[in-house]
């Protein structure tokens, strides 16, 4: 049952567009795939948003209805999840989460690629005493880390696989997106690589690209490259 969580170092580095790509990409090679992003705060419009990108990667139709049917807790004040549902009035319960999350696994085929799209970095707080990782914990579901290559990312990254590691929380892999930077995009993931405290995690290399329209969503990974990454082949 390929079910994954998608989390990253921190709010900007790329996971809806990592999580749209591999969508994307699974979806014109044949393979059936779904993407939820469960929690969103600093929504300001219902079809300009990260819930809006997975839509697009699936080819649904943008509508308020189908964005709210992938992401149920939509919040308009861009701060962290556990203030902007404060502000809202509209506390995030974590059971209910959880128990979300595994119910759109529930309807779907046991091999489907279903991923789950975090919000923010691993630590990122959803109430006052549950984060991201105790999210993770609990779904129990491989995590995929998203990762920049700009001058400070072994820093972040090491210590957000250390915390993963020792949570107990199972890594798949890690996607290494390209951000302008003076840093060696390859550098960065042999290093990576070398240092983690994950001896056999996939690394995937992604060039994120820094436009909207046509050329970003018709981005796509070959069948070589999902395979390598999801089947370790």
């Amino acid at each position: 049952m390929p079910r994954y969580f998608v989390t990253s170092t921190g709010t900007d580095i790329g996971k809806t567009y990592v999580t749209s790509l591999l969508v994307r990409s699974l979806l014109v090679h044949g393979y059936a795939a779904k993407a939820y992003k469960p929690i969103m705060s600093g929504v300001a419009q219902w079809d300009s948003n990260d819930a809006a990108e997975l839509l697009k990667a699936q080819g649904i139709a943008v509508t308020p209805e189908d964005t709210t049917a992938i992401a149920p807790w939509q919040f308009s004040h861009p701060l962290s999840p556990h203030r902007a549902a404060e502000y809202a009035q509209r506390p995030i319960d974590p059971a209910s989460l959880v128990a979300w999350c595994r119910d759109q696994c529930a309807l779907s085929n046991a091999d489907d690629y279903i991923f789950i799209e975090g919000v923010g970095g691993v630590m990122v707080p959803i109430t006052r005493d549950y984060t991201v990782l105790d999210w993770m914990r609990a779904l129990n579901y491989p995590v995929l880390l998203v990762v920049g290559d700009y001058l400070g990312t072994l820093s972040h990254s090491l210590s957000a696989l250390h915390v993963l590691h020792h949570a107990n929380i199972a890594v798949h892999g890690v996607v290494v997106n390209s951000s302008p930077s003076p840093v060696e995009h390859k550098d960065a993931c042999r290093t990576l690589c070398e240092l983690s405290p994950y001896p056999t995690m996939s690394m995937l290399s992604v060039a994120r690209k820094h436009h909207e329209g046509a050329a970003y969503h018709a981005n796509i990974l070959s069948k070589n490259e999902l395979d390598r990454f999801f089947l370790h082949s």
